[in-house]
C-alpha cells in the first residue's frame, strides 16, 4: 500500500533589514532579479515537491518593493510548478484578519500561527542588510511544525542597482547608493516625424521607441506602432472585479487605454499601468498607451525574439490592456520563461488584475 502521509504546510514570509554601512573588500554582486530568482531556485530545491507555500510578507521601507518582490518569486514558484503557492485572496484576508502589512514585521511566533491557519508547511523568511555599496539578500526556512531551519542562501546586490533604486525611491530609511546611478540612455537616434517615411520594424521610430508594427498603409490615422524605449512599472492593472469592455485586437491598446483610465477615475484609483503609460513624456510625445493583447504580442514576435527593445531583461512578463475571462482579471505574456528551457516564454495568461507586473508603453503614428 502506498505512503498517503502529506508533506508538512508551508509559509513564505521575507524580511528586509536596513543596517549601518560598512567597508570591505570588493564582492561580486547580482542583480535584485537575479538574487530573487536564486532564492526561488532555492526554495525549489529545499522544500519537498508538492508543499504548500504562502508567501507571507516581505519587510522593507517601500510598499512598492515588498509587493515587487511577493509578485516576483510567486511567478517564479507558480511556474516552477513544484511548490503548490497559497491564492493572494486566502493571504490578504489573513493580513486583515491579523492586521499586519506585507512590508512590515512579522514574528517567527505570527508566522507559524498563520501557516498553520492555512494548512501550510514551511515559513520562508528573509534579510536585505545595507552594506554600503551592497546589499546582502538572504533568505532562510524554517519548519513550521519544529521551528528548526531547513535551508539558507544568500547573495550580494549592488546598491546602484538600477530596479532595486526605483523600487526602493522615497523609502524613508533606505540609504542613498554609494554608486552613480546609470545615465539615462541618450545614444539612440531620435528622429524628427515624417508622415513621408517609411519605416522598418526595429528602426527607432519619431519618439525614440522601436518600430515593432507595420500594417502597410495608414488607416485610422496611423500606420505604425513603436514600443517606448524602457519599461515603467511595476503596476498593478486596477478595476478588479469591475469589467471595462476592452478588445484584444491589434488597434484596440489606444481605445482601451482610454476605456481604463475613465473607469480608474470613477474608482478613484491611481498609479496603474494604463495611467502611467498615459503620462508618458518621451521627447515630447504624449500619446503613449498601454498595448491590447495581440498588440503585446507582437511586441514578442518582433522585438523581443529578435533581441530588440530591451524587453524581458530578468524574468519578466508585462501586461496588456484586454481584460481576461472575467471582471478580475487581465491578459498578461512572459517575456522571458525565467531563463528556463520550459516552453513558457511567450505565453498569455490571464490573471487577477492586483498583480504587479511590467508595464511597457505603446504608441501609433
Amino acid at each position: 500500500m502506498k505512503n498517503s502521509r502529506r508533506p508538512l504546510p508551508a509559509v513564505i514570509s521575507f524580511f528586509l533589514v536596513i543596517g549601518c554601512a560598512t567597508s570591505g573588500p570588493s564582492v561580486e554582486t547580482v542583480p535584485l532579479d537575479a538574487a530573487i530568482q536564486a532564492a526561488g531556485r532555492n526554495i525549489e530545491a529545499d522544500l519537498e515537491p508538492g508543499v504548500k507555500a504562502a508567501i507571507l510578507n516581505f519587510n522593507s521601507p517601500s510598499d512598492q518593493f515588498s509587493e515587487y518582490v511577493i509578485e516576483e518569486l510567486s511567478l517564479f514558484l507558480v511556474n516552477g510548478k513544484k511548490v503548490v503557492v497559497v491564492d493572494r485572496k486566502e493571504l490578504d484576508l489573513i493580513r486583515k484578519e491579523m492586521d499586519f502589512q506585507m512590508s512590515g514585521e512579522v514574528s517567527d511566533e505570527s508566522a507559524q500561527a498563520i501557516g498553520k491557519k492555512l494548512g501550510a508547511q514551511s515559513i520562508i523568511s528573509g534579510a536585505l542588510v545595507s552594506m554600503g555599496r551592497t546589499y546582502r539578500f538572504r533568505v532562510k526556512t524554517i519548519n513550521v511544525e519544529s521551528a528548526a531551519i531547513e535551508s539558507s542562501s544568500s547573495a550580494d546586490i549592488n546598491a546602484g542597482d538600477e530596479r532595486a533604486a526605483f523600487l526602493l525611491k522615497g523609502a524613508k530609511s533606505a540609504p542613498p547608493p554609494e554608486s552613480p546611478q546609470p545615465a539615462p540612455r541618450t545614444e539612440s537616434p531620435q528622429p524628427a516625424p515624417q508622415t513621408d517615411k517609411i519605416y522598418k520594424i526595429g528602426d527607432y521610430g519619431p519618439a525614440g521607441g522601436i518600430v515593432f508594427y507595420d500594417k502597410g498603409a495608414v488607416e485610422s490615422g496611423w500606420r505604425y506602432l513603436e514600443a517606448a524605449p524602457r519599461d515603467i512599472g511595476p503596476a498593478q492593472w486596477g478595476a478588479w472585479g469591475t469589467g471595462v469592455g476592452t478588445g484584444t485586437e491589434i488597434g484596440s491598446g489606444k481605445k482601451n487605454t482610454e476605456l481604463i483610465i475613465n473607469k480608474l477615475r470613477q474608482l478613484g484609483e491611481t498609479g496603474r499601468a494604463a495611467q502611467l503609460c498615459a503620462s508618458l513624456d518621451i521627447n515630447g510625445y504624449r500619446d503613449w498607451f498601454l498595448p491590447s493583447r495581440d498588440e503585446l504580442n507582437l511586441m514578442y514576435t518582433n522585438l523581443k525574439k529578435k533581441g530588440l527593445g530591451d524587453l524581458g531583461g530578468g524574468f519578466y512578463y508585462y501586461w496588456s490592456s484586454s481584460e481576461g475571462y472575467n471582471d478580475e482579471n487581465a491578459w498578461l505574456q512572459s517575456f522571458s520563461g525565467y531563463g528556463r528551457d520550459d516552453g513558457h516564454d511567450g505565453g498569455q495568461d490571464d490573471i487577477h488584475k492586483g498583480e504587479a507586473v511590467s508595464v511597457r508603453a505603446v504608441r501609433a503614428f
